[in-house]
């Protein structure tokens, strides 16, 4: 789910994944994110405000532990 809002003349963004691969796709989520409210606030001649983004369900897949260091 995504959401926006305006405030004050700024985009407020607020995305909701069910659930999220917070190792491999939280970062290119982000930054599709950015684009994305970047494109709509451009359109409505405003600036970009906050980006919230939250996940019911992070998780990081057992294949990709051996890339990340646990203590």
């Amino acid at each position: 789910m995504i959401d926006f809002k305006i405030r004050k003349n700024r985009l407020y963004t607020t995305g909701v994944w069910r659930s999220h691969d917070i190792y491999s796709e939280w970062i290119p989520y982000f930054f599709g994110l950015k684009g994305l409210s970047k494109y709509i606030a451009e359109y409505l001649d405003i600036k970009i405000g906050p980006i919230t983004m939250h996940s019911v369900s992070a998780h990081i897949y057992k294949t990709n532990f051996k890339d990340i260091k646990i203590e």
